[in-house]
């Protein structure tokens, strides 16, 4: 049995290039590898651009019900 150590950004483009196409499976992995960078940053484990992004969402919807 083979355990990887780490995700390979790579495979996982190429991966994802017959589902997604060769320009999508470039800016998913771009975006995602953001993602994780950050929520391996973040105390709680999520990324912060989402935090802040929900927050946004919860303040926007208080304003305007």
């Amino acid at each position: 049995m083979c355990f990887i150590q780490s995700p390979d950004p790579k495979m996982m483009q190429i991966n994802l290039t017959g589902f997604l196409g060769g320009s999508k499976a470039r800016l998913f992995i771009g975006e995602l590898w953001k993602l994780l960078d950050s929520a391996q940053s973040s105390p709680d484990g999520m990324p912060i651009e989402l935090v802040e992004k929900k927050m946004k969402q919860l303040q926007k919807a208080k304003v305007n019900p």
